[in-house]
C-alpha cells in the first residue's frame, strides 16, 4: 500500500532491482508519449472518406473510429489544428459539417494502435463544447504553438470529471 507502485519512480526502482540482480537492465519500449490529440465530430456524406484522408495529409494516424467521430494522433499541434481547420473547410464544401477538439498531452499506446488517457479524454470534450464549424484548442495547444500563423479568442474554462484543474478553450480564429 505505498505511492511508489502508483507514481512515475517505479520504473526507475524496478530497473535498478534487476541491475542488482541480473547486472543488465532490459529495456522497454516506452507505452506513453507526448502527442496532439484531434477528436472531430463529422456528420453528412462524404466525411467518412475525406477527414481519414485529410489526417493522413497533415501526418496524423487515426486511432478511433465511432458513428459520427473520429480521433486522431499527431506530432505536432500545428498539424493537428491546420488538420482540423482543413476538416471544417471541406465540409463546407462537400455539404457536411465537422467542429473538433484539439489536445496536447501525455498518451498510453494500447495495442492495435489505439490511444487512452487524459489527454484524448480532454480532446474529446473540448470538441463536444465546440459548434458546427468551429475548431477549439486547448491553452497546451496555443502556448506550444507560440510563434507560428495560428491565432486564438478566448472561449471560456472547462471543468471536466475526474480531471484536476481547469482547462482554458480558445477558438482557432486563423491557420
Amino acid at each position: 500500500d505505498h505511492l511508489i507502485w502508483l507514481s512515475d519512480a517505479l520504473d526507475p526502482m524496478v530497473e535498478e532491482f534487476q541491475l542488482f540482480i541480473t547486472g543488465e537492465v532490459e529495456r522497454r519500449e516506452p507505452t506513453r508519449v507526448l502527442a496532439t490529440i484531434l477528436c472531430a465530430m463529422v456528420t453528412g456524406p462524404r466525411a467518412e472518406t475525406t477527414v481519414p484522408q485529410l489526417v493522413d495529409r497533415f501526418r496524423g494516424e487515426v486511432v478511433s473510429r465511432g458513428a459520427d467521430e473520429i480521433c486522431a494522433m499527431f506530432d505536432g499541434p500545428g498539424r493537428a489544428v491546420r488538420c482540423a481547420a482543413a476538416m471544417v473547410a471541406n465540409g463546407r464544401r462537400e455539404g457536411w459539417e465537422a467542429r473538433a477538439g484539439v489536445h496536447s498531452g501525455e498518451c498510453e499506446l494500447t495495442t492495435g494502435s489505439g490511444v487512452e488517457g487524459v489527454a484524448l479524454q480532454i480532446a474529446r470534450a473540448i470538441a463536444a463544447t465546440a459548434r458546427p464549424g468551429d475548431v477549439l484548442a486547448s491553452q497546451t495547444v496555443r502556448d506550444v504553438v507560440v510563434g507560428t500563423t495560428i491565432t486564438f479568442e478566448p472561449r471560456g474554462v472547462l471543468c471536466l470529471d475526474g480531471v484536476a484543474g481547469t482547462w482554458h478553450v480558445l477558438e482557432v480564429t486563423r491557420t
